[in-house]
């Protein structure tokens, strides 16, 4: 059963579907939903929150359906209203993967992927001034024909470290996994990593490069899922790679070090730091199908260390009725929701939030919020679920310092539904609209 947030959500949406920007009334500036973007359809893609209580929001926005993708960017004052807000590209279609702020604070560093032609990708890290939204640098990544995107994180030393595939993962397509160290003064690669880290080492068929962070140890590690024979499984498995400060994997193997989960298919969508170690999160099928229980969702915690020890914290939602959610790891099922498996995290003050797109039967995604403690225990309330007609869908989430939780997705509006706006939601700690 869904919780009573869904029918607010659907009344909101009805009510405010023709207002694409920050002119909602709200009923209070403690709890708010707020719509951002412009003309055609805006998918949210990623959130940072400032210390001053004000919001950085990442997108992608398509004005029409024929017209080329842009970056879209947006400021966000504490109550939800628009500061600025702004889209971009190189009269090229374009994709945004991520964002960070500069170590300074005055710029915000944005990974993308731009598709010359549909049979060609390359990777630009672009930096636009957080004061009015305007570029203001572009480094353009080394490449081959189709190198494809995924995250940007900062290292200890505030450097940008980009990872991600060459080609871009689909079904029957072999593709290594990549990581490129920028120097944030001379906005130059590396010098040790110049042609980047590619890992690709025989026998391996990997999947994505999630995500790379710096351990603070001497070492970087990456996340990803691959498609390697494992144990004698052939299945998708979560790995992780330790990599050297000259972007050499250390004592790479084959299978080195993977974590494998009870499932057949195991996919990773999102990986982030916790204390100690790191949460990955992802989709898995425990059955032993090609369908993986979106709602079955195995997360567990991990240590950065050369063998990746599992720190035993985990948790699975879903089972195998019929009335559970699904999706596929390397592509949709034919005549089911065009929306993506997607599950993503972050620490709060007492454990951690998650959000995921929840598949229904109808074939409709939701975004599905939960909170559990430090030990992966889903808190009582959770999960809630929020959406209406369409697939609406999960970006990111944050808890506030004062306990609120925020949460950042693409609704999918209209009578019939034929746009997509990106939502940022406040709520209270049990994820209601209310106090």
């Amino acid at each position: 059963m869904r919780s009573s947030i869904f029918l607010v959500i659907v009344f909101l949406v009805t009510l405010w579907a023709c207002d694409t920007t920050s002119n909602i009334k709200d009923p209070s500036k403690n709890y708010f939903v707020k719509y951002f973007g412009g003309n055609g359809s805006q998918r949210a893609v990623g959130l940072i929150v400032n210390t001053d209580g004000t919001f950085f929001i990442l997108g992608n926005s398509r004005a029409a359906d024929d017209s080329l993708q842009k970056i879209y960017l947006a400021k966000a004052k504490a109550t939800g209203e628009v500061i600025w807000q702004k889209t971009f590209n190189e009269n090229v279609e374009t994709e945004a993967r991520g964002f960070v702020l500069t170590g300074d604070q005055s710029n915000l560093a944005v990974v993308a992927n731009r598709y010359p032609s549909t049979s060609t990708s390359y990777v630009s890290l672009y930096f636009f001034d957080v004061n009015s939204g305007a570029k203001t640098n572009v480094v353009s990544i080394p490449s081959s024909s189709y190198t494809y995107s995924n995250s940007i994180t900062l290292t200890n030393s505030n450097e940008y470290l980009l990872s991600g595939n060459t080609p871009k993962p689909s079904a029957g397509n072999d593709t290594s996994v990549w990581v490129y160290l920028v120097d944030p003064s001379t906005l130059a690669l590396d010098s040790r990593w110049t042609s980047g880290s590619v890992y690709n080492t025989s026998g391996i068929h990997f999947g994505s490069g999630v995500k790379t962070f710096d351990g603070g140890d001497g070492f970087f590690y990456m996340y990803g899922s691959s498609r390697a024979a494992f144990q004698g499984k052939a299945g998708i498995k979560y790995y992780s790679y330790q990599v050297g400060t000259n972007g050499v994997p250390n004592n790479a193997s084959d299978n080195y070090p993977p974590f494998y989960l009870k499932g057949y298919y195991n996919l990773l969508t999102d990986v982030f730091l916790a204390n100690p170690g790191a949460v990955i999160t992802g989709v898995t099928d425990s059955l032993g199908t090609l369908y993986f229980k979106l709602l079955k969702m195995r997360t567990i915690a991990l240590t950065y260390d050369l063998s990746g020890s599992d720190l035993g914290s985990e948790f699975s939602l879903g089972g195998s009725g019929a009335n559970n959610s699904y999706s596929l790891p390397l592509g949709k099922i034919p005549g089911t929701s065009s929306a993506n498996p997607f599950v993503t995290g972050a620490t709060s003050s007492t454990g951690y939030h998650f959000v995921a797109n929840s598949f229904s039967v109808s074939n409709n995604s939701d975004i599905m919020l939960l909170k559990t403690n430090l030990t992966l225990t889903p808190q009582p309330g959770f999960p809630v679920t929020f959406g209406g007609v369409g697939d609406d869908t999960a970006a990111a989430v944050a808890e506030l310092p004062d306990g609120h939780i925020i949460v950042l997705g693409t609704f999918q509006l209209g009578n019939p539904v034929n746009q997509y706006k990106i939502v940022l939601m406040k709520l209270n700690s049990k994820g209601q609209l209310q106090e």
